[in-house]
């Protein structure tokens, strides 16, 4: 199996095959972008490792894209943490092995920046946390562990 994932969004005209700039505007708005991502990652089983777009200043293509890679997702940025968070993507669980370092808060959010932690459980086991999040739907989430921001990626 090829771990190349591209998913291609592009609205062309059937006559000449060129991108229709006069239809990317709602092509590339959302909902309509972030569920076509969506079901593409429910029918492959993986998230989109690129993504293309015509006229990706269109619409909210580019807002789109930004949250997929962590570039200012929901007004918050991400930062280096003295922590392994793994796996990522994750299916059922996710470890946290935090090297000692004193977790205050644990928070995870998803895209529409609800604090879904009482779906998950959490278990803490020496420097490991591990979080069941089997209730979760498939999306990408921010876990915010202190002040700390990590997006993670649930198939």
């Amino acid at each position: 199996m090829n771990d190349l994932f591209i998913f291609n969004h592009f609205v062309r005209s059937s006559l000449t095959g060129t991108g229709q700039e006069s239809e990317s505007q709602v092509a590339n708005s959302n909902p309509l972008l972030w569920d076509r991502i969506l079901q593409c990652q429910a029918e492959k089983g993986k998230f989109p490792n690129f993504i293309t777009l015509d006229f990706y200043e269109l619409g909210d293509g580019l807002s789109a894209t930004n949250t997929i890679n962590g570039i200012d997702p929901l007004g918050v940025t991400e930062a280096v943490v003295p922590m392994r968070v793994y796996p990522n993507p994750f299916a059922n669980h996710l470890e946290i092995n935090h090297n000692g370092y004193t977790l205050d808060e644990i928070s995870m959010f998803d895209s529409k920046d609800v604090n879904v932690m009482a779906d998950v459980t959490v278990i803490l086991s020496h420097d490991v946390l591990l979080l069941e999040t089997t209730a979760l739907s498939q999306g990408i989430y921010l876990l915010q562990l202190g002040e700390q921001i990590i997006k993670v990626t649930k198939l």
